[in-house]
């Protein structure tokens, strides 16, 4: 519900549902993964303080890490382990890691180290998950690791053609390096594969840059 609320941009309304929810714990030892992976979208889109954000991301991912060391099995470990939670994760860990690729003497944030070792799990338990793949991708082009994130959207688009994203993903790594037939080459098979992503104004600009760099127009 509080999820829900903060993905339809009502994240007033989920900040006081969460407040409530920590009414009724007796101390932050009570506090699920959950709750801190909450508290740090709030803190984010209401007060923009990247900072205290990504140390509640990092609160969240080390509990979740100790909840499954707790697994008695196999199965509970999956349960545990929880893919679909953990890219979630590792996605809310890349906004705070910008839009391109930065080159600086530090090397690259540690948070976007984190999201890339998180998607690597989670490819490794369950490789036919297109999505982590696609974001694995970008997270390792944001690591300046153009190679092997484009080897990770090769091998996504080998198994699922159709994914619109992938194709997207590898058009604009393409064109940030230059390779603007290549580019063209995706975003044309990422229109083939979804007629209305033309209506898609990134898809458009994205698509209207390439053509004038490599003047095809």
């Amino acid at each position: 519900m509080i999820f829900c609320r903060i993905k339809q941009e009502q994240v007033d309304d989920a900040q006081h549902q969460l407040e409530f929810l920590a009414e009724l714990s007796e101390a932050d030892n009570d506090k699920p993964a959950e709750h801190y992976f909450l508290e740090a979208l709030i803190e984010w889109r209401l007060k923009g303080n990247k900072t205290e954000a990504i140390r509640m991301l990092d609160s969240c991912l080390n509990l979740h890490i100790q909840q499954t060391k707790h697994a008695v099995n196999n199965i509970d470990f999956y349960i545990r382990l929880n893919a679909d939670f953990l890219m979630q994760l590792a996605q809310e860990y890349l906004v705070h890691c910008g839009v391109k690729p930065k080159i600086t003497s530090a090397g690259p944030p540690k948070h976007l180290i984190k999201a890339i070792k998180l998607l690597e799990s989670v490819h490794k338990q369950n490789s036919s998950l297109a999505e982590a793949q696609v974001l694995l991708a970008k997270a390792k082009w944001l690591n300046n690791d153009t190679p092997g994130a484009l080897r990770e959207l090769q091998d996504c688009l080998a198994v699922h053609p159709d994914v619109v994203e992938a194709h997207i993903m590898a058009a604009l790594i393409n064109s940030e390096a230059g390779n603007m037939k290549a580019a063209d080459n995706y975003l044309k098979l990422a229109f083939a594969q979804d007629f209305s992503i033309r209506e898609n104004p990134v898809f458009m600009l994205m698509k209207s840059e390439v053509e004038i760099i490599g003047k095809n127009w």
